[in-house]
């Protein structure tokens, strides 16, 4: 099949690029390695490239770059379309597949002819709530956009022939938020390479460790994109607070953001400056040397994400995982089995989290080797990949 994937950001190109990305990543190289020929359309390149290849996937980029400015997505979706017009002259495209609203500009501006599955990574009207639950004053700005963003969406779903949920939260939403038929819609979890991202023993780890960190230190590790709603703050709170009974503890925090000098500012103010280390963003080739390197994986968000990759690298390591009940997080770890869950926000049984692990060595290994085997068995990359063509194959 001929394949137009629609995509934000390009993994690897974009400095904002996250999960999504890493999921349109995933599928299209995946989708070569089986004789597909995909095509990326995404937003402006920062070098001012239109298009490349790489790894026999071809990637063309709009003059437009999508920031949190509304107009900026306006006129994406409107050059992506004419993009895709220009270049289906010659593919003659299969099929289209959008991640999130991305496709609007193709239903909007093209005669559409084309099939299109949508794969929904979370919708607009949880990603709003969580914002104004972080931010009030964005409250203004919510009630002006929410109306514009819900619209888009909603076409963008009445219109597509198939919908991939990423985690059945999110489809329970995208059914009650945007009256759409049960049986266009599927849950297909993101996909992780369970090859690369598993256990190994921390002294065949090939790293060179940050200075303060000895080998008998118990480590906690925290990864993603640095903004307030990640929680972050709160997990250097609850850290604090138990570094006097854990003297060999330290925690690690893997990213980069906007909200990273304030959480600078704050282990400063905390006295945590020799057990807290901002490692900033790490390679994806590398990071799981990391996840490897900790005795506890703390995703603390705020945030109704859908499926984050995270979660799902750090346990497909075999990490004992503690993250926060919210979104598509509770379709991956079932509480106390393959990890613990915490409420949004509470730092209370954060705290208590992380010292129940860092005492029970039993419940830390089941933890971790039940949330490998549960990766394993439903979010390989494999099962991803398969899942995607199948619904391919219905829809073409």
């Amino acid at each position: 099949m001929k394949v137009c994937i629609f995509s934000k950001y390009v993994y690897g190109v974009h400095k904002k690029a996250g999960g999504m990305e890493i999921n349109v990543r995933d599928l299209a190289y995946c989708l070569t390695k089986k004789g597909h020929k995909v095509t990326i359309i995404a937003s402006h390149h920062p070098g001012g490239i239109i298009k490349e290849q790489k790894d026999k996937v071809t990637f063309f980029y709009t003059a437009t770059t999508i920031t949190p400015n509304p107009l900026s997505r306006i006129k994406f979706f409107k050059e992506s379309a004419e993009l895709f017009k220009n270049i289906n002259k010659e593919e003659k495209f299969d099929i289209i597949h959008g991640h999130s609203d991305l496709v609007y500009g193709y239903f909007r501006y093209c005669k559409k002819n084309v099939p299109v599955v949508v794969t929904a990574h979370g919708t607009t009207l949880s990603e709003f709530n969580s914002s104004l639950k972080v931010k009030f004053w964005l409250f203004p700005i919510c009630a002006v956009l929410l109306p514009l963003y819900y619209i888009i969406e909603k076409k963008v779903f009445d219109n597509s022939q198939k919908i991939i949920c990423v985690s059945n939260e999110l489809q329970k939403d995208v059914i009650r938020q945007y009256n759409i038929p049960t049986k266009k819609l599927i849950t297909i979890f993101n996909g992780i390479d369970t090859s690369r991202f598993k256990p190994i023993i921390k002294k065949e780890i090939q790293i060179n460790k940050p200075k303060f960190i000895k080998d008998n230190d118990k480590i906690i590790l925290s990864a993603g994109v640095i903004i307030k709603q990640k929680g972050f703050h709160l997990l250097i709170k609850s850290f604090g607070e138990i570094t006097e009974k854990f003297p060999k503890i330290k925690l690690i925090i893997i990213g980069d953001g906007p909200y990273l000098k304030r959480l600078k500012s704050l282990t400063e103010k905390l006295a945590l400056t020799k057990r807290v280390l901002f490692l900033g963003k790490i390679d994806n080739k590398e990071i799981h040397k990391f996840y490897n390197l900790a005795d506890i994986c703390v995703f603390s968000t705020l945030r109704s994400e859908g499926v984050p990759y995270v979660i799902l690298e750090a346990m497909a390591c075999e990490k004992p995982v503690i993250a926060s009940r919210i979104g598509g997080i509770p379709s991956i770890i079932k509480d106390r089995e393959n990890g613990l869950l915490i409420e949004a926000g509470n730092s209370n049984q954060l705290k208590n989290g992380i010292i129940e692990i860092l005492k029970n060595k039993v419940l830390a290994k089941n933890l971790g080797e039940n949330a490998r085997l549960c990766i394993i068995k439903e979010f390989s990359l494999h099962n991803m990949v398969q899942k995607t063509i199948g619904v391919y194959q219905e829809v073409v």
